[in-house]
């Protein structure tokens, strides 16, 4: 079974999709907020 890929790996692999058709709730569900704050630090750095 595949990995349910989150919203900001699909950014990362350069693919935009279109979220607001989704709604924030299933991105929420999949990338909880702590989850995306550690990704920016990465970035960041």
């Amino acid at each position: 079974m595949p990995r349910k890929k989150c919203f900001s790996d699909i950014i990362f692999s350069g693919i935009r999709p279109n979220y607001k058709q989704k709604g924030l709730l299933s991105l929420n569900y999949c990338c909880p907020i702590n989850v995306k704050k550690s990704r920016k630090d990465r970035l960041n750095r």
